[in-house]
């Protein structure tokens, strides 16, 4: 996102956290699709020898957890104390890279972290099982991260003709989706990752491309929470409209009517 603001990239992905924060500072990133979401994907994972019942979200409280702060890792751990009656103030939060984390956590440098499904899995191998995610029951009514397709102004503005067969490209990469179900084979010829691994990894995930009414929410929903934890300055006025203004929805109106609802 950060080659796509300076104007070295004319498309970039992000999820949708470090979207909010940059458009909070004042800085112009333009989402042009929404194309996945999940809410279980982002896990809690924490070593089973310090006192945390995994089927107890508020036993984390006083324990020393790690996450990467500015992305969806950090807004996830929030939500998830939220959900437990806690606050980031309960625990000791440890800034740190993602792989990092999966070997702090390891080693017993960390007492758990929050990142994602896969790193869960790493973490318990590398402990020789050591390690246990936490109990989500209910937790997609508090968290939902989205996958975005981005570019920027000056893309919108000198070279529209490229925007909707960018769109159109993801509305076809869904419906190949949808009609092979081996698609996982395709992701380890590239990537070199077992096929297992990747269904594992996707499992939690809904491949749409789409801008409903729970996107702006979750943007606003998030844009509230950077402002009242002073991660960021409040830009003052209206965060809806704010949040509204960073949707660009006309590529993708104009090739799916029915997929834009907000």
């Amino acid at each position: 996102m950060q080659a796509l603001l300076a104007g070295s990239a004319d498309f970039a992905t992000a999820t949708d956290t470090p979207v909010v924060f940059a458009a909070l500072r004042g800085l112009k990133p333009v989402v042009l699709a929404s194309y996945s979401r999940y809410s279980l994907d982002m896990k809690v994972t924490v070593r089973n020898d310090r006192d945390i019942d995994p089927a107890i979200p508020a036993s984390l409280k006083g324990k020393r957890i790690g996450t990467l702060l500015g992305t969806s890792g950090q807004y996830m751990l929030d939500r998830y104390l939220n959900m437990a009656g806690l606050k980031m103030t309960d625990i000791e939060v440890i800034n740190m890279k993602p792989a990092d984390l999966v070997t702090a956590t390891a080693t017993g440098e960390l007492d758990g972290f929050a990142w994602t499904s896969r790193a869960a899995r790493l973490a318990s191998k590398q402990s020789n099982g050591n390690t246990i995610t936490m109990n989500q029951d209910g937790f997609e009514k508090h968290f939902q991260s989205h996958q975005l397709l981005l570019t920027n102004e000056t893309v919108v503005k000198e070279r529209p003709e490229i925007l909707k067969p960018a769109v159109q490209a993801l509305l076809a990469a869904e419906d190949y989706m949808s009609k092979n179900a081996n698609w996982p084979e395709q992701v380890t010829e590239r990537t070199m990752t077992p096929v297992e691994e990747i269904n594992k990894s996707v499992s939690a995930y809904e491949f749409q491309v789409r801008f409903d009414q729970r996107f702006l929410d979750d943007l606003v929903a998030e844009a509230e929470w950077a402002i009242n934890n002073k991660l960021v300055p409040s830009p003052g006025g209206n965060l809806k409209g704010l949040m509204r203004g960073v949707v660009h929805d006309g590529p993708l109106k104009a090739l799916r009517p029915d997929r834009v609802t907000i």
